[in-house]
């Protein structure tokens, strides 16, 4: 996820989503390490209300490069833009949960994300929509 910096925008008023999708593709087609391949590349490019966009990948290999430092950098670098890469977070709401169960430990958390297949380290917290009585 690309987020613009505050007060800024990733791209100029009125640039084209095929535009914008155009540049990002050749920003990462430029910054591509040269040990992977044209397989890893973009499944889709998400324009967001605030401004940023969500790049889905194909293959991991290439995101896992992109969130390190030096690829962090180097896309950032080529797209010239003031902007923040980072992880997207889930809002995720689990109707009907028990009131019981123990919300607040960090053991719910991975046992939750364990079993919808889920990434842990999108969960930020965790809370009760309702307050339970």
């Amino acid at each position: 996820m690309i987020d613009p910096t505050p007060g800024n925008l990733l791209f100029p008023l009125g640039t084209s989503h095929a535009d914008i999708v155009s540049k990002t593709h050749k920003a990462l087609e430029k910054v591509r390490p040269t040990n992977l391949t044209d397989k890893d590349d973009v499944k889709a490019i998400t324009q967001l209300k605030n401004g940023g966009l969500t790049i889905e990948l194909i293959m991991k290999a290439l995101s896992n490069w992109l969130r390190s430092p030096e690829g962090r950098t180097a896309l950032m670098n080529e797209l010239s833009i003031p902007a923040n890469l980072r992880e997207p977070t889930l809002g995720l709401v689990i109707q009907y949960l028990p009131t019981n169960l123990p919300i607040e430990c960090q053991d719910f958390l991975d046992l939750v994300a364990k079993e919808n297949q889920l990434n842990r380290k999108h969960f930020s917290t965790i809370c009760w929509i309702k307050p339970p009585h």
